[in-house]
């Protein structure tokens, strides 16, 4: 089959360079928005000049970016757009590719949902509030029926984001991943972890990482990169998929109570957060009622919805991606990544 992938960039050269040379498969070119010339020798071709009946293959990684390049795509004309998820466990190409035409009109590029509320790091200007929090406060039951309700609302989800909080503080973690896998068995499934407690965790938990096809996420903050090696040798040696994001020592501290000394700033674009039977378009949004409650803080909680609720699929994606109230008060303030000294302070996760 013939295909021009979407993205002359990391994972489009990545994509080339493992498929290439399969019987089944031909990459004609590529389409970038800022790039031209060739790559690897194939050309970059402008988007306007595509023959739109030819296959394309969108290899952005993000999810939100690459939902928003097939729905460019598509109000460009091109008939055949595909989704490469990057599936780490299979050598076959037809399961590394998702046919985006096949998903429905009501498609939820990304959601996240904590197995833990509390977490082992506590970092100042947390965007979910995870040093408030003294307990895991995960019922199984109800987070596994979220999902099945969220199901009912969307045609499918690309990409679904276990967090925290630490998910690894939870000891249910592998039955949430074999149930998550059994409801979502064509979504990409993450799990977000600063990895400190990955040596720890039991090896049973780690088959289930691999046979479920997780992906674990790493945040390399300071205490992680002092055992990354160990952390490594731990994934390598159960041989799981994982992908390390480096901080650089910078975090950001996500409020602003008086409105006027930073610029506005979504940091968690995207990152729609379910919990006991409501959703919202962040997690700052999900988890300011804890805030509010600990700093005797009125900061609105406009746009958190339930999940069952009047609106149809589309409409529903709409309203999740509307400004809310909050969002005047999300800044950009970068700060030197560190940990809640004792009794977490309003201070540490807003400028008032």
């Amino acid at each position: 089959m013939n295909f021009i992938i979407y993205g002359a960039g990391v994972y489009g050269k990545k994509i080339f360079e493992r498929w290439h040379a399969a019987d089944d498969v031909t990459f004609l070119g590529y389409y970038d928005r800022v790039k031209s010339g060739d790559m690897l020798g194939i050309p970059i071709i402008k988007m306007e000049k595509g023959d739109r009946n030819i296959p394309v293959l969108i290899s952005l990684y993000n999810t939100m970016d690459a939902f928003d390049v097939y729905v460019d795509l598509r109000e460009k004309g091109f008939k055949n757009i595909f989704w490469y998820k990057g599936n780490p466990y299979t050598n076959v190409f037809a399961k590394q590719i998702i046919d985006m035409n096949s998903l429905g009109d009501a498609i939820l590029p990304q959601v996240e949902m904590h197995i833990s509320d509390c977490c082992n790091l506590n970092c100042v200007g947390c965007t979910h509030f995870s040093p408030l929090f003294h307990k895991i406060d995960a019922d199984f039951e109800t987070r596994i029926n979220d999902i099945k309700n969220l199901k009912k609302k969307v045609t499918h989800i690309m990409g679904f984001n276990l967090l925290g909080g630490e998910p690894f503080l939870n000891p249910e973690i592998g039955e949430y991943v074999r149930e998550m896998r059994r409801l979502l068995p064509n979504t990409r499934l993450n799990i977000v972890t600063n990895g400190i407690l990955l040596p720890k965790v039991s090896k049973d938990i780690l088959k289930q990482i691999k046979l479920n096809e997780v992906v674990i996420n790493i945040t390399e903050y300071i205490p992680t990169n002092k055992i990354i090696n160990e952390i490594q040798k731990c994934l390598d040696e159960a041989q799981l998929m994982y992908k390390i994001r480096k901080t650089d020592n910078l975090f950001n501290k996500p409020l602003d109570l008086r409105k006027e000394k930073y610029n506005n700033k979504c940091i968690s674009n995207g990152c729609v957060n379910i919990y006991n039977g409501k959703i919202s378009r962040c997690p700052t949004l999900m988890y300011v009622n804890k805030f509010n409650e600990t700093f005797e803080q009125k900061l609105p909680m406009d746009g958190i919805m339930p999940i069952i609720n009047s609106f149809d699929g589309k409409e529903f994606l709409k309203k999740l991606r509307e400004p809310v109230p909050l969002c005047s008060y999300c800044v950009e303030n970068p700060i030197k990544w560190s940990r809640c000294s004792g009794k977490p302070t309003i201070k540490d996760f807003a400028e008032i």
